[in-house]
């Protein structure tokens, strides 16, 4: 007697091989889109960094802003390669931080003019960068792109790049390398972050910065309870205000002096 598969018994075994083979390669893609998504988030907090730095972490009594372009240009960059260059260029910045023009005929009165190469002691002369160190090569020009290698023509790296009068915006088109922001796709596909999260940083984050640089020579105010700084009082009479509410608790602000 012959011994051997019938094409039913075959058929089955090949649909099953390859139901298998499918879900396989389903598990390694949803990993590696994983992967990307993560990386990306992550280079959109090295971008934060490297514009504010980290306002609620201190080494000893000093806060961690070092290192951070905002902190040295006292403005929002004009795009994401100002974060990699070796030099500036002359510009025009309004009262939020942020570039208008290039030229001195284009800037509006009410503006700043900035040159970058000025003898003056202007806020150029403290720029201190590239200020973003993780930065890739592409044909020999130095970029900085998200994790699904989306790219563009301008200075932004395939990024959208949105700066308005309450903070900054930096988003990934992700997967589909689109602007979309639906519903109806997965999460790899979507905008990141989305419109509900808009601003990579917050006009109220940049204020704050301005404060500390001008709290850095004093003091800060403590939170007793928590163990922790409160920067929205950058002076002892206001801290200390906190713990004339009625009714009259123990201290909950401590104002502590840099020595």
């Amino acid at each position: 007697k012959n011994a051997g598969f019938t094409l039913l018994e075959l058929v089955v075994v090949v649909a099953i091989m390859g139901l298998i083979s499918t879900m396989a390669m389903d598990v390694y893609t949803d990993n590696s889109n994983q992967k990307r998504f993560e990386a990306t988030k992550q280079r959109l907090a090295e971008i934060k960094f490297a514009i504010i730095g980290d306002p609620m972490m201190r080494v000893g009594s000093q806060v961690i802003l070092e290192g951070s372009f905002f902190k040295d240009m006292e403005r929002l960059p004009r795009n994401l390669n100002e974060l990699i260059v070796s030099n500036l260029e002359d510009l025009c910045i309004d009262e939020n931080y942020i570039a208008t023009a290039s030229t001195q005929v284009a800037c509006d009165p009410a503006n700043t003019w900035v040159e970058a190469d000025s003898d003056d002691d202007d806020i150029n002369d403290l720029w201190n960068g590239p200020y973003l160190h993780n930065i890739q090569a592409v044909n020999n020009v130095q970029v900085f792109r998200d994790a699904w290698g989306n790219s563009s023509d301008d200075d932004n790296f395939g990024w959208i790049f949105t700066p308005g009068d309450l903070g900054l915006a930096v988003q990934t088109k992700g997967l589909n390398r689109e602007a979309v922001d639906d519903e109806n796709f997965n999460q790899y596909e979507l905008v990141y972050p989305s419109a509900a999260n808009l601003n990579l940083i917050n006009k109220a984050e940049l204020d704050r910065i301005m404060q500390l640089k001008g709290l850095a020579a004093t003091g800060y105010c403590v939170v007793l309870a928590e163990s922790t700084i409160d920067l929205n009082f950058i002076t002892q009479s206001l801290c200390e205000a906190n713990n004339l509410v009625l009714p009259s608790p123990p201290p909950t602000h401590l104002w502590a002096s840099f020595i």
